[in-house]
């Protein structure tokens, strides 16, 4: 632990071992999310081929605490924002809903066309 985290501990009235375990599994998780983040980029860029868009993904971010992912797609020139809820991503990586797919499908093809035949 660096001495800045130490005096933060010590300021918690936390010992040092239970505050390098919180900064672990802080550690831990943001990793966990960075992952999942990673895989619907993947999901989404996958999609965006299939239903043979040529849109790319600009900017994907995970805002936890609304549970919501951010997302911005460029379609010709202009930038369409998307919202999806993080449930229905885990619904997904966590379950393994068949539906989640169709469903991005579905609002890509959807959302996506209006862009594009404008």
């Amino acid at each position: 632990m660096t001495e800045e985290q130490k005096k933060v501990a010590r300021q918690l009235g936390a010992t040092e071992e239970a505050y390098s375990r919180i900064i672990l599994t802080n550690r831990r998780s943001q990793e966990e999310l960075l992952v999942k983040t990673e895989m619907f980029v993947r999901l989404l860029e996958k999609k965006l081929h299939d239903i043979g868009s040529s849109a790319t993904i600009q900017n994907v971010v995970l805002r936890a605490h609304r549970e919501r992912f951010d997302v911005e797609i460029d379609v010709n020139g202009k930038i369409l924002p998307l919202r999806i809820r993080e449930e229905v991503i885990d619904g997904l990586f966590e379950a393994g809903d068949p539906d989640v797919e169709e469903r991005i499908a579905r609002i890509l093809r959807s959302t996506i066309s209006l862009v594009e035949h404008q």
